[in-house]
């Protein structure tokens, strides 16, 4: 395999301290904003050559981004078994779009475990709309495990199709030519290997193959114009590596994590796990970008764990970009307005950094609430007096309460909430160039319901390969028992590398409605220091939520 540029390792002392929730930190000149809220379990995005945002989710639905909210109606929604980090994993739009109006997707098929890529074709009659009965598959069947799928799709300059597919947990096959996992595959556009592609001449290969020896390639990027492709692929316990993509690239995956030696699988760059690095995850080329000259031919990444953003050089040399991010990003894009925009998982947002260097600055808002629940009828004294503008300017107030009242002015106001329920109470602060920023609190009216899981047991354990099962219920003081429809369970898997002081999480099953459940552990588990955290959410007939969890840890032998 050629060699890039040198092997890099990032000092501990670059990466971010440990985050603190809603706060951001980017250079001088630079805002992290939000673009859009309240999306499920985003997987990844992409910016149609028309300039509108599309965003999968992890459950199967792609949706479009309008005004700063997913619209309501589904541009695409296609079955998938969304358990552990399966589900709809990547999207990519034709490079005619929308003159050829197909957009690709990688999803986990329901009920078969299989990882497949599809075509789907656009409504010329309204172009927020895909028909889910136009899908043409293009690849099927690729092996598909609880993690390690892989998932993200780009179009090479030439046409073709570059494909990600992690080891589905079966880490020798990403050293066999025959099996798709754990590679980066090469399609055109309807499915079909090209005969260039590297061992399109060898009977024992699948033609598919382009390169070969990945462990879970989550993200990639192709550089516009020169083509050349940057893999970002999370390493197991001990190294993040930066692959530079070529036909034919062996990267080492089993045999070794990070740098290899000899000149096989060696990583343009790596970086050790620890306190505050775990998985390599978003990865774009800044194409297109409005910022300073020194940062436009960088390569930007991100970590899930360390939630910061660094930026890889032409020399190879790694700088820190940003940290503190507002919530664990899983992807990265440049969009049509030339800001740098991630994707935030657990938070369900899309965020923006865009430079405004000498310009006015947007305002930071900052909305608390006290008391922030109770009984009706609630009084509550609602401030913004945390919220702060960075030049200096004065801030004008404007509150949405959330409960269709009139809004009210001002740094501190004081509204009743009359009627049980979960209320969002929302304050826009502006300065006087136009400068705007929210925040939102929430409020809760009554009494929410009580919830308890049943089963497993407290202290219960599990062994490999094994089927858990929970079941719970829920009661609501003020109306009687919650129905089973009303309970909501997820499963998310802990796990705690040697080298990394926190338990970091990885989804595991869920959202499962009903009274009780159950689900399937892996065989294979990332390392010995793992547990479950059954979740149980119960909302009742006003509205509000309580949950409960119970953790299942490994069964003592």
């Amino acid at each position: 395999m050629a060699k890039g540029p040198p092997l890099l390792v990032v000092p501990a002392l670059l990466l971010a301290a440990a985050p603190v929730a809603g706060q951001s930190n980017v250079p001088e000149g630079f805002d992290d904003v939000q673009v859009a809220a309240g999306l499920e379990k985003p997987t990844s995005m992409a910016f149609a050559p028309d300039g509108r945002l599309f965003v999968t989710e992890q459950e199967g639905t792609v949706r479009v981004v309008v005004d700063g909210s997913p619209a309501s109606t589904p541009f695409l929604a296609v079955p998938t078994d969304s358990s552990n980090e399966r589900g709809l994993l990547g999207l990519a739009f034709d490079p005619g779009f929308p003159r050829e109006p197909y957009v690709y997707l990688y999803y986990t098929r329901q009920g078969l475990a299989a990882n497949r890529l599809s075509r789907f074709t656009v409504s010329r009659a309204h172009s927020d709309v895909a028909d889910p009965a136009s899908e043409h598959v293009l690849l099927d069947d690729v092996p598909s495990a609880h993690f390690h799928n892989g998932g993200a799709l780009h179009f090479a300059p030439d046409g073709t199709l570059l494909v990600a597919v992690g080891d589905a947990e079966e880490p020798e096959s990403a050293q066999s030519l025959s099996a798709l996992t754990g590679k980066l595959l090469r399609v055109d556009r309807t499915g079909r290997p090209p005969a260039d592609n590297p061992f399109s001449g060898n009977p024992a290969a699948r033609p598919e193959v382009w390169a070969y020896g990945l462990r879970n390639p989550f993200t990639f990027a192709v550089q516009p114009g020169s083509g050349r492709v940057l893999v970002n692929d999370v390493g197991r316990a001990a190294f993040e590596e930066i692959n530079e993509g070529s036909p034919g690239a062996n990267y080492g995956w089993p045999a070794c994590e990070g740098p290899c030696g000899g000149g096989v699988g060696d990583p343009s760059f790596s970086y050790p796990h620890g306190k505050s690095a775990c998985a390599i995850t978003g990865a774009v080329f800044a194409r297109g970008l409005r910022f300073p000259a020194e940062l436009l031919e960088s390569y930007f990444f991100s970590d899930y764990c360390g939630r910061w953003i660094m930026r890889l050089d032409a020399d190879g040399d790694a700088t820190e970009f940003a940290r503190d991010m507002s919530g664990e990003a899983v992807d990265l894009d440049v969009g049509p307005d030339g800001a740098l925009y991630y994707l935030s998982y657990v938070n369900g947002e899309v965020r923006r950094i865009e430079f405004v260097g000498a310009g006015n600055r947007r305002p930071v808002a900052v909305a608390a609430a006290s008391p922030a629940s109770g009984t009706a009828p609630l009084q509550v004294v609602l401030s913004a007096e945390a919220s702060r503008d960075p030049d200096g300017d004065a801030l004008a107030f404007a509150w949405d309460f959330g409960d269709g009242s009139p809004a009210g002015t001002g740094p501190i106001v004081t509204h009743a909430y009359r009627s049980n329920g979960a209320y969002r109470a929302r304050v826009t602060a502006a300065d006087p160039h136009g400068g705007q920023a929210t925040s939102a609190v929430s409020v809760t009216v009554g009494t929410p319901p009580v919830a308890a899981i049943l089963e497993p047991a407290v202290g219960a354990g599990f062994r490999p390969g094994e089927v858990v099962r929970y079941s719970g219920s829920a009661a609501d003081p003020d109306g009687g028992p919650v129905p089973a429809d009303a309970l909501v369970w997820t499963v998310v898997l802990h796990h705690h590398p040697e080298v990394d002081p926190r338990h970091h999480t990885h989804p595991y099953q869920g959202p499962v409605v009903g009274g009780a459940g159950a689900f399937e552990v892996a065989t294979t588990l990332h390392d010995d220091d793992v547990f479950f955290r059954i979740h149980l959410a119960a909302t009742d007939a006003d509205g509000l939520t309580q949950g409960v969890t119970r953790d299942v840890v490994p069964a003592r032998p």
